[in-house]
């Protein structure tokens, strides 16, 4: 069950002054890594605005015009999606504009879990990914591998509604000390080879456009 037993709530501190409804998030991020919420309706609006018009800019550079976002797949070829996604990353760091529409699109729900003092990632990362591209893949990968904080929360933003093997997975916390204490040699395994021994306990995440996934 997502819900706190009376005896969880007992044991919180009577200094913390968080809602039920906070408390409960908060024990949910804390057993599965990961948590949705609905995004705020003004500021992710105008997030998918500024990606569909940078979208555009480069869709009419190659002689594509009038085409939405959804179906970038079509006029993309494989060889040509980092070049896309690195001119809509250069496009969107140019003001800090989408920086706070991407923060207030997640406030409520980063304020509950980190609290209110914070340092933001100076440039929002975009993610595109082509239908059997292999290039777009990203390995199996825990972000503290390459030195980032293990206290960081992680905001995931789609633009299009996600399922099947367009979604993110997490391997939830439960699964993860199992399988560490039960797989000799698990973290010395390639991502290729990980990923296969790991299939099974995979959590798979549909989420659709208006929310927000936050994952540790």
């Amino acid at each position: 069950s997502d819900n706190l037993t009376a005896t969880e709530m007992s044991t919180t501190s009577p200094w913390d002054f968080r809602s039920e409804r906070e408390l409960q998030l908060s024990k949910k991020y804390e057993q599965d890594g990961y948590v949705i919420e609905d995004a705020d309706y003004i500021h992710i609006t105008s997030m998918k605005k500024r990606v569909e018009e940078s979208f555009a800019e480069f869709a009419t550079k190659i002689g594509k015009d009038n085409v939405p976002l959804e179906n970038a797949h079509q006029i993309i070829d494989n060889d040509t999606s980092n070049e896309l996604r690195l001119h809509i990353m250069e496009s969107l760091s140019k003001t800090t504009s989408f920086n706070q529409s991407y923060y207030y699109s997640a406030k409520q729900v980063i304020d509950t879990l980190c609290g209110n003092e914070l340092a933001m990632q100076k440039r929002p990362g975009i993610s595109i990914n082509l239908p059997y591209n292999q290039k777009d893949v990203l390995p199996i990968h825990a972000d503290t591998w390459n030195g980032v904080s293990p206290f960081e929360l992680n905001i995931w933003v789609p633009f299009v509604d996600c399922s099947n093997s367009m979604c993110l997975y997490i391997l939830k916390r439960k699964q993860y000390t199992e399988r560490l204490k039960n797989s000799e040699g698990l973290l010395q395994l390639t991502s290729d080879e990980l990923f296969e021994e790991l299939r099974d306990d995979l959590t798979w995440i549909p989420i659709q456009y208006g929310k927000i996934l936050a994952f540790d």
